[in-house]
Order: structure tokens, then sequence, then C-alpha cells
């Protein structure tokens, strides 16, 4: 039985790897808004080639928005999955789990 549940419980996530993409993608993402700022502010572009639409953090259609998203979208999805893996484990708070995950799913959307 204890190889059942050790097969179970055996999740392959790469939660490194998720954290470098976001912490990247987030230097990345900063990096981009100040130098399209600067250029608006110091130059007096008004759109900046288009670029400045495309990282407007106020905007609802920009890319820092999207990044938001889908970053609340995957807490989800790890929410999601440590909540199948109290279940398996027959932890008490699995319906905690699941609930964070149905929040955090709900604020991706929004």
């Amino acid at each position: 039985m204890a190889m059942t549940n050790d097969r179970l419980l055996a999740v392959g996530i790469p939660l490194r790897s998720i954290g470098r993409w976001f912490a990247w993608c987030t230097v990345f993402l900063t990096v981009a808004v100040l130098i399209v700022v600067a250029l608006r502010v110091g130059y007096r572009y008004d759109r900046v080639y288009g670029l400045y639409a495309l990282f407007d953090l106020d905007g609802d259609s920009s890319v820092p928005t999207w990044y938001a998203s889908i970053s609340l979208l995957v807490c989800s999805g790890l929410l999601y999955a440590h909540g199948r893996i109290s279940r398996a484990e027959r932890d008490r708070r699995i319906v905690g789990w699941y609930g964070l995950a149905l929040i955090f799913l709900f604020l991706s959307v929004d």
C-alpha cells in the first residue's frame, strides 16, 4: 500500500523553473515599463511608437495586465495541485485549498 501512496504523491511540478521564469518576466517587464515611461516623459512622445499602449500599467489589454492574469492562473493551478496532494494524504484542509484555487481562478479571469 505504501508504494501506491508514494506514486499518488509524486507530482512533477518544476517549482524552481516556474519561479525563475516568473522572476525573469518580472525583471523584463519592469525594465520595459521604465524605458517606455522614460521615453514618454523625457522626449515627450505621446505614443512612443505604440509601445506605451503595450506596456501601459493602467491599460486593460497591456502586457503587464496579461502577465498578472497568467501568474494568478498559475497560482490557482498550484493551489489545486496542493489540494489534490492533500486529498491523497487525507488532510482535513482540502476544502480550503480548493477554495483558494477557485478564488485565484476568479481573480485571474477578472
